[in-house]
């Protein structure tokens, strides 16, 4: 079972730290920890395996598995799912698959439960899952009473109902619902949150307890047990942010953001004060982590998460491990891979402020089929299917990449502008892709972090379900509609990306710019194109004053002339129009998340208001990626 950590606050390093890879700062653990190969199987140790090479079982050794899946969910590389996978098999040989016929401690099962359904997303094992969702089950079942108005019991001997038991079984109660789509698992998991919030959380100050105590026994009355620990913390941030991104519902949102702005301000360097068997930043930072790529606020935490990393690396020792005490010098003869874990852990969640790798419009061909990613039909309409077909000119094969948080990306077709999304927020394999507006309901079903991967091809992984975009079973046939599978490494879930605009297999044409407002094209008014005339909206029609070339300066001609923003102009408003063609910067527009952008000004190509009034002349604008600033390539 977990113990209670007991929180210091310390003020941040004053010296500047160039921080480690997270690569390097994993290899040390790794090194010093990690057993693999042999009859004995893959494990981290319960001590320096200079010393012995005694595994980290249960509970612990779930928790040290659980941060090589955060190194496998950040590179995404063959090399670190084969290391989860051999974790996870090693685990369950060793430790069996009935835990709660000789293990009493709820929480402990739940971290088992938590390690094997992420080894299950990783590898797709389904008997991985089988495991999982029978613990999980088993647990609440002899868990859950009404004792204290709810709850599951941390022991049934000790008489508490605790944040350790809870929260974790409400994560993976959410993760059970995604994967199988059971709501009975979700119905279960409100419930417990429910009583968590109710009975252990203080809500305004976000500050989350230990434990409701029944101290005469179970029919008794209770008594909650105050703390404030990183643990607890985290995994009750952890939790509220599951159900936010399954539900959509901002109330989860709120609760998870209460309590990590608690520990940001108020913990400025978080420091557990145990030694062996005991490591608790992990958990905190990883809900802080997952909680801001989720709420996109990743800017609000970012500086203080760094600052504990640059903290803790401060505080290593000459192995580059660092224990669980940030604000003295790691000095432990023999600690076991769970008190050095926190640093690790932090480093991989981390969050990605790269910045993007992507500009303007893409063609995506899968590696299996060579067909190009599409919309059926080049259709418009909500929940159209993402299929394979061959490359068009309508737009409908072109995509943009719109950053969100923490290396995801909104995936926006330029015909439609709409997103590449799993059909019902669905977290299963095989849930099926289809496009859809921005601001799903469920968080993440429409975000997608894209790695590239050692032959150069391009992997896309959904934030919602970890699976990967899949052409199923490798199919070459046009029309083939693709979904999310268990990640496989194979080259039917690998694409090529080419750059519309630098590289494309197909150059922009001439002919209409097809706005993202359904119907209408950038125009000419009247055809004429005497200087200041304006560049407007119109319904396409076909005509000359809607025949457009993108010329290799990135300037926009029509009839010998170049659309201009007014006078030089780069503030907000700025109107368009024609104008003879000088080289000006006020006449340079770069394709950009799926229309074009004014470097002078960085602002972009606007339907004020998107409207679909004929005759409405275009301006510049603040790029906000919505319809109104989506733009196809000439005649495409």
């Amino acid at each position: 079972m977990l113990a209670a950590a007991s929180m210091l606050t310390g003020a941040p390093s004053a010296h500047a730290a160039t921080l480690p890879s997270p690569d390097s700062v994993f290899q040390s653990w790794n090194d010093n920890f990690l057993v693999t190969g042999g009859n004995t199987g893959t494990y981290y140790t319960d001590e320096l395996k200079s010393k012995g090479t005694e595994r980290a079982g249960t509970w612990i050794g779930a928790l040290d598995i659980l941060v090589a899946d955060d190194v496998y969910q950040r590179t995404r590389t063959p090399t670190d799912r084969q290391r989860v996978s051999d974790l996870v098999s090693t685990f369950l040989n060793k430790e069996g698959t009935n835990w709660t016929s000789w293990d009493g401690w709820n929480d402990d099962i739940a971290w088992m439960i938590t390690a094997t359904l992420e080894g299950y997303k990783a590898t797709g094992n389904t008997s991985w899952l089988t495991t999982a969702a029978d613990q999980w089950n088993s647990t609440f079942n002899r868990g859950w009473t009404g004792d204290g108005g709810g709850g599951i019991w941390e022991n049934d001997t000790d008489y508490s109902k605790c944040a350790l038991s809870n929260d974790p079984m409400i994560s993976t109660g959410v993760g059970l619902y995604e994967i199988t789509g059971d709501g009975t698992y979700l119905t279960k998991a409100e419930q417990i949150y429910a009583w968590m919030r109710g009975h252990v959380v203080n809500t305004s100050s976000g500050v989350v307890n230990e434990c409701v105590a029944f101290p005469n026994g179970k029919s008794g009355s209770t008594t909650v047990q105050t703390s404030d620990n990183a643990y607890n913390a985290g995994s009750w941030i952890e939790a509220a942010d599951d159900l936010y991104r399954a539900t959509g519902d901002t109330s989860y949102r709120d609760d998870a953001q209460r309590t990590a702005d608690h520990f940001m301000n108020n913990v400025p360097i978080v420091a557990n004060n145990g030694t062996r068997g005991s490591s608790y930043q992990y958990w905190l930072f990883k809900g802080m982590s997952d909680f801001c790529t989720d709420a996109n606020l990743c800017g609000r935490y970012s500086a203080y998460m760094n600052s504990n990393a640059a903290q803790a690396w401060s505080e290593r020792n000459s192995a580059n491990l660092t224990w669980n005490d940030w604000t003295k010098p790691t000095n432990d003869a023999n600690p076991d891979a769970f008190e050095m874990n926190g640093m690790v852990a932090l480093f991989q969640v981390l969050p990605n402020t790269a910045a993007s790798p992507f500009s303007g419009d893409y063609q995506i061909k899968n590696a299996t089929s060579g067909l190009s990613l599409a919309v059926q039909n080049s259709s418009t309409a909500n929940s159209a299917p993402i299929v394979q077909g061959t490359d068009t000119t309508d737009g409908s094969t072109s995509w943009s990449f719109v950053p969100e948080s923490n290396g995801y990306y909104e995936i926006k077709n330029t015909h439609s502008g709409q997103l590449v999304n799993i059909s019902a927020a669905s977290g299963k394999p095989g849930g099926l892709a289809v496009q859809w507006p921005a601001g799903s309901t469920a968080q993440g079903n429409d975000q997608w972090k894209p790695v590239r991967n050692a032959d150069g091809t391009w992997s896309f992984y959904n934030r919602n379900s970890q699976f990967a975009l899949d052409d199923p079973a490798g199919s070459t046939a046009s029309g083939t509609q693709y979904e999310q599978w268990n990640p496989t490494d194979g080259s039917n879930q690998r694409f090529t990306l080419t750059s519309r605009s630098t590289g494309a297999a197909r150059s922009a044409g001439t002919g209409p710019v097809r706005s993202g407002v359904a119907g209408k094209c950038l125009d000419l008014t009247g055809g004429n194109p005497a200087n200041g005339a304006k560049a407007e909206l119109w319904s396409c029609n076909g005509g000359a004053n809607q025949s457009w070339s993108l010329a290799p300066d990135n300037t926009l001609r029509i009839s010998g002339k170049c659309l201009d923003a007014t006078a030089g102009g780069t503030a907000n408003g700025t109107l368009l129009e024609i104008w003879d063609c000088t080289g000006g910067g006020n006449q340079t527009w770069q394709p950009y998340n799926g229309g074009y952008r004014n470097p002078a000004s960085g602002r972009c190509v606007d339907d004020p208001g998107a409207t679909t009034t004929d005759g409405t002349q275009l301006e510049l604008w603040d790029c906000n990626g919505t319809a109104a600033q989506i733009w196809s390539l000439p005649g495409s």
